[in-house]
């Protein structure tokens, strides 16, 4: 078996990780080398996350795991992996510092979601990935389906992906339908108004209540309570809290999959950890995020840190 290096990088604030069916609870936050864990009765060795990982590839005697066992760190509070309360047998990643860096198409995504059918939600976050950054891609006055995003991120910037990676990504289901402040009145109603409206495709962008529910501050989980113009209370509680200025002289704000239903002319965007007013349809200052869904069953490597990212090896 290859020598598995550790990175000794600054933890989330992790209070529980599950190992099998063994919990280890965090009770400290320090760097990954001197975090304290509860772990009297878990019959492991592991005093940092790193170390619990390890357990997973010495079950495996490998060294890489399955991307499934990923779910096998599960935390309850802090930052890390979550069960999604609002859609049974899937987990997302909230909380601002969470080691879900991977490598794909030879740059910096993150995972965003391990899927029920075990398929992976993967999100470029970087001026790399932004659609923007090097086309001033307009929304047009239309939902999803026609607009000038879409045809972009599933023409010009899906074409110019490595043949490795066309070869992961699968074609899914988006949520892509509309929501308003007036019939949604909370995160639950969301999520189904999300799921009235489908579309089937390969490269999209996050939905509204995705990038919710990788907060973990409650107020800023909720919808539509969440919703502040500009406002950045929420940033500190969500690793999805930075959109570039782009030297434009205004901050770039980034485009969500779903169309503003109170107003045709309007659509969701975020910045800054928080949704904000709802900004033109067809202003070509906002940003894209391109997000995919890779095969299940993948062998990773690594620790899923930024240093020290998870790799697909097969």
């Amino acid at each position: 078996m290859k020598k598995i290096l550790k990175n000794r990088c600054f933890l989330c604030l992790l209070t529980a990780i599950i190992v099998g069916t063994v919990s280890i609870s965090a009770v400290t936050y320090f760097p990954s080398n001197q975090t304290t864990y509860d772990n009297k009765a878990s019959g492991l060795n592991a005093t940092n996350v790193q170390d619990a990982i390890d357990e997973l590839y010495k079950k495996a005697d490998s060294s890489t795991i399955t991307s499934s066992k990923l779910k096998d760190l599960v935390v309850t509070t802090g930052s890390g992996l979550y069960a999604d309360e609002y859609e049974e047998g899937r987990y997302i990643y909230r909380g601002n510092y969470v080691d879900n860096y991977i490598t794909f198409n030879n740059e910096e995504w993150r995972i965003l979601s391990i899927e029920k059918d075990g398929t992976m939600k993967i999100i470029n976050l970087t001026e790399t990935g932004a659609s923007s950054s090097t086309n001033t891609t307009s929304w047009g006055n239309t939902t999803w389906t026609n607009s000038n995003v879409n045809t972009y991120l599933n023409g010009t910037y899906y074409n110019n992906l490595s043949t490795t990676a066309k070869n992961l990504i699968v074609a899914r289901n988006f949520n892509v339908g509309n929501l308003g402040t007036k019939t949604e009145t909370n995160l639950q109603l969301a999520v189904q108004s999300e799921k009235t409206s489908k579309w089937n495709g390969k490269v999209a962008i996050l939905t509204v209540t995705e990038f919710l529910r990788t907060n973990t501050r409650l107020a800023c989980a909720n919808f539509p309570n969440n919703v502040s113009y500009y406002g950045s209370n929420c940033g500190g509680t969500t690793w999805i809290n930075y959109v570039s200025n782009k030297g434009w002289g205004i901050p770039s704000l980034g485009w969500l999959l779903n169309h503003y239903k109170d107003n045709n002319d309007y659509h969701w965007v975020f910045y800054l950890g928080s949704l904000t007013t709802v900004r033109m349809s067809n202003n070509p200052y906002e940003t894209s995020f391109p997000v995919v869904h890779i095969k299940s069953g993948l062998q990773l490597s690594g620790y899923g840190s930024k240093t020290n990212p998870f790799i697909i090896e097969s």
